[in-house]
């Protein structure tokens, strides 16, 4: 069965996109306790909050891995083309 996309699976359900967020958010030593839209956006404004290079970091660094992750969905339904997962999170970790 093909679930209906939605913001909530492409950044939170799908196995891809968790995956690549996961991997960015490790980097900072961090793991959401669960991943749905709601609580990433309640988490991040948390850990994210404040103007250390941390804070700054960790809110770069999350906004470019949902780019990345949605430039990755347009590459494979319009061009067919497919990365894995490590080449995603070194552009979102390098952005």
């Amino acid at each position: 069965m093909v679930e209906e996309e939605s913001h909530e699976h492409l950044f939170c359900r799908c196995s891809f996109s968790t995956a690549v967020l996961r991997g960015v958010l490790r980097s900072f030593q961090l793991q959401p306790r669960e991943f749905t839209m709601e609580y990433l956006k309640e988490w991040l404004i948390k850990v994210g909050k404040g103007r250390s290079l941390r804070a700054r970091m960790i809110r770069r660094r999350f906004a470019a891995a949902l780019y990345e992750v949605w430039m990755e969905r347009n590459s494979q339904i319009f061009r067919n083309v497919y990365a894995d997962t490590e080449g995603i999170i070194r552009k979102a970790l390098n952005f």
